[in-house]
């Protein structure tokens, strides 16, 4: 990790955008110049801003099957959410947990059929979009945005990583 923010600190410094990505387990973090990014395999659409020129036409995306958590396990994770923010451990949260569905297409289809200003596919592993933005720069300091964030919804697709 301390090389990833070694980089983040030189593009930062040198006012360069660059893309970054980091695991849960922070083991597999990604940092790279947006230049760089298709050859790390990264497509991405950032408010029409894109790295790639194809346009492919849209795709009827259907589920076939999904496989949700149960309500009673969502609901357990709710409490504990509520109970935590409460607390105050917390201001801005995703309760989130897998849900194996099967689509009628792959995750570049989904990509280029989704329309949403914030995009990204990785290496044929997951695709995401948002209706907006998570984070704003200001006066060079990072703000989350929390309560837009949560009054629209954010969607992630992965394929067995």
């Amino acid at each position: 990790m301390q090389t990833f923010i070694q980089q983040a600190n030189t593009y930062g410094a040198l006012r360069q955008p660059f893309f970054f990505l980091i695991d849960f387990e922070q083991k597999k973090p990604l940092i790279c110049s947006f230049d760089e990014s298709t050859e790390k395999g990264l497509i991405w659409d950032i408010q029409g801003v894109k790295n790639i020129t194809e346009n492919q036409p849209h795709f009827a995306l259907s589920i076939i099957d999904k496989k949700p958590i149960t309500l009673h396990q969502y609901e357990q994770g709710f409490h504990l959410v509520q109970h935590e923010l409460q607390k105050g451990n917390s201001y801005l949260l995703n309760l989130t947990y897998p849900t194996e569905i099967k689509l009628n297409g792959d995750l570049i289809q989904i990509f280029h059929s989704v329309e949403a200003p914030y995009k990204l596919l990785f290496k044929e592993q997951f695709v995401c979009f948002s209706p907006e933005s998570f984070v704003q720069i200001r006066q060079n300091k990072i703000y989350t945005v929390a309560d837009s964030a949560c009054q629209k919804p954010f969607r992630f697709f992965s394929v067995g990583i």
